[in-house]
């Protein structure tokens, strides 16, 4: 186990250092990945994004300023910045949506589990980027708002007021499916 902080780390795989970049690489792949394909729709530029990004990271180690935040958000920033500059934008197709899900034991409690998450996913494609942005950040990836702020390089306030969107307007999208949460919040359907 590699105990240097982010910053050693980047800058040694930026150096050349293998084990530097495998020890980055394992920590955050799956993360910038699944970021990644929420923001473009699909594996198959989710890849794409995903091994940009840390090229790109590699190359501009140098800009990486521990001081402004975590890698785990300058990932998140980088991955965001070329999804919104390739004009990858998500699609309402779902078949790939159970690569995200962790099931539950049983085949009834799996369909039922794929056919709500199947929706969900639908749900949250179709919103506007910015909320959509802010959900997946927040919801998914468990970004504090101030967090998501400097990701989107906008003010925390502005996050709030985005993810309140998204939640109502999520509740519109899947009443007709899962009805009116009752005590419930969105967040137990994310």
């Amino acid at each position: 186990m590699d105990h240097r902080g982010e910053d050693d780390l980047l800058r040694s795989a930026a150096e050349g250092d293998e084990d530097a970049f495998g020890v980055l690489f394992r920590r955050y792949q799956r993360t910038v990945y699944q970021f990644a394909w929420r923001m473009a729709g699909s594996p198959e530029a989710a890849e794409d994004l995903t091994q940009e990004c840390f090229f790109r990271v590699l190359r501009s180690a140098k800009n990486f300023d521990p001081g402004r935040g975590p890698l785990r958000s300058y990932l998140l920033a980088t991955v965001r910045n070329l999804a919104v500059r390739s004009g990858r934008t998500p699609v309402a197709d779902d078949s790939c949506a159970d690569e995200l899900v962790e099931t539950t034991p049983g085949p009834e409690h799996r369909l039922l589990g794929l056919e709500a998450s199947e929706q969900v996913e639908r749900a949250v494609a179709m919103l506007p980027a910015a909320q959509r942005e802010v959900l997946v950040l927040i919801e998914y990836e468990g970004l504090s708002a101030a967090e998501a702020a400097s990701v989107l390089e906008v003010d925390a306030n502005a996050v709030k007021s985005r993810l309140y969107r998204a939640r109502q307007n999520l509740k519109k999208l899947l009443a007709p499916y899962f009805g009116r949460p009752q005590g419930r919040t969105m967040k137990g359907c994310l």
